[in-house]
């Protein structure tokens, strides 16, 4: 197994340079190797993907979810997989869908927060202090 940097996962997703990106796929399906990917990675490619490349969030988190399904991927896949579906659906940050993908599976869906945005989010019940 290794651990896949955000700029082979970024040249994989956009294709924008197809000869890494083909690497990358050779990488996984010819050595059959195992990648596994940090949730901080996740955020930036997120990042990368929508204010560098300009894709909208929803895109971004369908491309995501998919390299998230693959079998040759370790991650934290229940709570990365609840990210990307708040994400998809909602127009919040990724900060407070990962935040609410937390509170469901950790404090019942319970948020302390401020933020009104969490009240967009099915499961999630905002307390404020």
């Amino acid at each position: 197994m290794v651990t896949a940097d955000t700029d082979v996962l970024i040249r994989y997703l956009t294709n924008d340079d197809p000869e890494k990106a083909a690497r990358f796929g050779r990488f996984i399906i010819k050595k059959g190797q195992t990648i596994a990917i940090s949730d901080v990675t996740f955020a930036e490619i997120f990042f990368v993907l929508t204010k560098r490349y300009g894709y909208p969030s929803n895109e971004v988190a369908t491309k995501l979810a998919l390299l998230v399904e693959n079998s040759s991927v370790r991650c934290n896949k229940p709570r990365m997989l609840s990210t990307l579906s708040i994400l998809a659906n909602r127009n919040i940050s990724l900060a407070d869908a990962y935040c609410a993908a937390v509170a469901i599976e950790t404090t019942s869906g319970r948020v302390l927060s401020f933020d009104h945005d969490f009240d967009k989010i099915a499961g999630i019940k905002r307390i404020e202090p």
